[in-house]
């Protein structure tokens, strides 16, 4: 059951396996994201268990699961959680941050940061002919710095106590020269436990350590200091001019003297301004390149059929790029498979989130064509031919709606789309886009285009691949600490050296953006608390899991448990689990010491002791308990289940059937179209006998019809509400 001691279920001694069913599939999806299995199983040792040969590497790269394909292999395998973490810890020292979510999950302890050696940060030349024979021709100093921890470091170089912008590595190089050695440089190393994600109430909780910091000491390059200027310093060859100059424009008396101080004095004059336009491009150049929050709205259409074709890729790709920006700070906010209407919404209710300082990112995956030179979006339900602008989502439209608000510090649009030229109805699609260019047109500013292909062409799927070609390569490279248009340039050369595609699809770039702004600037939100905490309340109301829901059927001693899980990143999908157990006896302090805190539907009578014997199953004080000291279900409750039926305006998956030694058989399913909520979930819960021959649903044996769940994830918005005042 996914209580808050669920993921306590197991020890460092337990199978992989044996792990509980959710915790299963979360480790499963993270060696399925971007691949991760990969370094895991990169052991060259045969006889090592994170070993796999080439055909098992290529069969598994094929497989649609292989996250589970492997941990049940490790489990064969005799690997426990004890060993897996150990493997984890060791691939961190080469891969750092990319191991950390499995052993979040795993809830590996919190390490706080300690220096990893004596010396807190290690001095070296690095002298530009190789050689350092002449002290004054130039070079540059390499500062590292070495920490260990648990979550992963992070590294922020200072200088005079001020954040150096793009200095976020454990190591740092700079000029070696007089000029830099009259500076203070200290680096700041912390680790912590972001809050919002599955893993955080736990290592967050009262009187837990989940953040630490440490400052190293200033450090002293005094014993660098070569004697003369440094070629590649631009403050250490402008003091040299302005010597130069002071020297030349000394007082003469002779005429000749004056004559040559005159012919200085207007180049002088061109050097002041030139000095004047070197200091404006500096104050510039240091400028602070932070963040004031960072927000993502990611949309993944898939599902077309039947009046187009399905796609493959989308909803991989929205979870790729989401679990990147989560790691860089973003508050992301992942749908899959909108209709118009709800897209419209959604982008309504994302333009709330915006205003100034923000860094805002816009993804759309899916269908998609370009008409007039705008690119529009079609979502799900739209017609297979014949559509018109009112069937579409129009990009001119969505950035008119982030014009009515504070213009971001950065607007990345990343559009994962077709463009090629579909419409047969052009003049109307013409007209359409008209309207947006009549009265004053608004630029949006600081804004970035990148599209995953030109005008006029297609973007591609790769059979076999887990993501489209646009993201195969950009999740390889959002995390470089370099300028984002500089990233997304080596993207689009990434792409271009494809063969597969790179005759059929080339990427575009298109910018307004002035500052060298990276997705790594840090997240500073002083002068800016009021929307911060703003945004992160209405960010954190849409990413809420109820508590799990207790429903009582007396007359049967049997209480059902429905419990939530996350389903990935999207939070308008989330997975439903159902269980069958006993009723608490009744006794004082039982239904405390059962309840653990959930929500009780239906406090009925306890049944009669006549009713318990008849029966057969085990109640107060005969009740069998697990190892670990929980209540195990009767003979009685085993023999049940519950399935729960959804309304229309949802999709339930298939139930399907988790086995747990503690929680017996529950049943799963995922419940997705969350946006299309009226209200809270309702639900009617069928208790059933199991089937003796597949264990599936047998004979009724009571149902509870209108039973509320509570708001789940993105219904707390109530979507239909805005549509309907729009």
């Amino acid at each position: 059951m996914r209580s808050p001691t669920a993921a306590g279920n197991f020890e460092l001694s337990t199978n992989l396996a044996e792990l509980p069913y959710g915790l299963f599939a979360q480790l499963a999806n993270q060696l399925e994201n971007e691949e991760l299995w990969r370094l895991v199983f990169s052991d060259a040792d045969q006889n090592s268990a994170f070993h796999l040969s080439s055909d098992e590497a290529t069969r598994c790269g094929r497989m649609g699961n292989s996250g589970a394909h492997l941990l049940r292999l490790l489990g064969n395998r005799g690997q426990t959680v004890k060993g897996f973490l150990a493997r984890l810890h060791c691939l961190a020292k080469l891969y750092g941050p990319k191991m950390d979510v499995p052993q979040l999950l795993l809830r590996r302890r919190f390490c706080s940061v300690i220096w990893a050696r004596a010396e807190q940060v290690l001095i070296s030349r690095i002298d530009d002919d190789g050689g350092g024979s002449d002290a004054s021709a130039g070079g540059r100093l390499r500062l590292q710095c070495k920490a260990s921890a648990f979550p992963t470091p992070r590294y922020q170089w200072l200088e005079q106590d001020r954040p150096m912008d793009g200095a976020n590595q454990s190591s740092l190089t700079i000029i070696r020269c007089q000029c830099t050695a009259r500076n203070v440089f200290r680096c700041r190393v912390w680790n912590v436990v972001e809050d919002g994600h599955e893993w955080s109430d736990f290592y967050r909780a009262p009187g837990k350590t989940f953040c630490s910091e440490l400052i190293s000491e200033v450090i002293d390059l005094q014993q660098f200091v070569p004697d003369g200027p440094n070629k590649h310093c631009a403050h250490c060859n402008k003091n040299e001019m302005e010597g130069f100059c002071r020297l030349m424009l000394a007082p003469k008396k002779t005429a000749t003297a004056a004559v040559a101080q005159i012919d200085v004095e207007a180049p002088a004059q061109n050097r002041r301004a030139n000095d004047d336009d070197d200091d404006e491009a500096m104050t510039t150049q240091t400028e602070a390149l932070v963040a004031a929050d960072k927000l993502a709205l990611i949309v993944s259409n898939r599902t077309y059929a039947p009046n187009m074709s399905n796609l493959i890729t989308p909803h991989c790709d929205a979870e790729t790029l989401a679990e990147a920006l989560q790691q860089l700070s973003f508050k992301t906010v992942t749908l899959g498979d909108l209709n118009l209407i709800e897209m419209r919404a959604l982008i309504r209710e994302y333009r709330k989130l915006l205003g100034e300082g923000v860094y805002a990112v816009f993804y759309f995956v899916g269908h998609g064509f370009e008409a007039h030179g705008q690119c529009y979006l079609l979502p799900i339900g739209a017609p297979g031919h014949d559509y018109g602008p009112e069937h579409c989502l129009s990009m001119d439209w969505v950035m008119d709606q982030f014009r009515d608000v504070q213009p971001a510090a950065l607007n990345l649009i990343l559009l994962d789309i077709c463009r090629k030229f579909l419409p047969s109805n052009l003049d109307a699609f013409t007209a359409y886009a008209q309207t947006f260019r009549q009265g004053d047109v608004r630029i949006n500013r600081s804004t970035v285009y990148g599209y995953a292909t030109s005008g006029g062409v297609g973007a591609y799927e790769v059979k076999g691949e887990q993501n489209g070609v646009f993201m195969k390569y950009l999740k390889r490279r959002i995390h470089q600490p370099i300028a984002l248009l500089d990233m997304l340039n080596k993207v689009f050369r990434d792409v271009e050296r494809d063969p597969k595609v790179c005759d059929v699809q080339i990427p575009e770039l298109r910018s307004n953006l002035t500052n060298p702004r990276s997705l790594r600037d840090p997240l500073v939100y002083d002068g800016h608390t009021t929307s911060y905490d703003h945004h992160t309340y209405h960010w954190r109301t849409m990413h809420e899991l109820p508590m799990p829901v207790n429903v009582d059927f007396a007359e049967h001693g049997l209480r059902v448990t429905i419990w939530f899980d996350f389903c990935g990143h999207f939070t308008n999908k989330v997975y439903v689990f159902s269980s069958v157990g006993d009723m608490p006896s009744g006794r004082i302090g039982d239904d405390e010491a059962d309840n653990d805190g959930h929500q009780i539907a239906d406090n009925g009578p306890p049944p009669t002791a006549d009713a318990s014997s008849a029966t057969g199953h085990q109640r107060s004080g005969g009740q069998r308990l697990s190892s670990d000291g929980a209540k195990v279900p009767s003979r009685w409750a085993l023999s049940h289940l519950a399935f729960l039926k959804f309304s229309e305006e949802f999709d339930s998956s298939k139930p399907k059937f988790c086995e747990d030694d503690v929680e017996g058989v529950s049943l799963c399913v995922m419940l997705s179209h969350l946006q299309r909520a009226k209200g809270e979930v309702i639900c009617s819960v069928n208790l059933s006998e199991a089937n003796a021959a597949d264990g599936g649903e047998g004979k009724l044996v009571a149902i509870r019809e209108g039973q509320s769940l509570g708001h789940v994830l993105i219904t707390r918005l109530e979507l239909h509400k805005s549509d309907q005042a729009e």
